[in-house]
């Protein structure tokens, strides 16, 4: 139990130190912030349009996300590729 406690604690710190401390992480956690107050303040104005506000899905170059499903009820082998 004693060692899983001591694990448990470095990852903690490493998670503080590799996110938490990152300017780049922190730049990202404040503009998600400031579009969830855009979009609250808009909700008393305007639900429609709040309901639009969202940032963008940034991806960097190069990045692939790929889907496999092994079967397919009716169907051969399905790929799907998101980029």
């Amino acid at each position: 139990m004693h060692s899983f406690l001591k694990t448990l604690d470095e990852q903690r710190w490493d998670d503080h130190r590799y996110y938490h401390q990152s300017r780049i992480n922190q730049s990202l956690h404040l503009l998600s912030a400031l579009s969830f107050v855009c979009a609250y303040g808009l909700l008393l104005v305007d639900p429609a349009l709040a309901a639009q506000v969202q940032l963008p899905s940034v991806k960097p170059v190069g990045a692939v996300s790929v889907t496999v499903a092994p079967m397919t009820p009716l169907g051969p082998l399905l790929v799907a590729t998101m980029v």
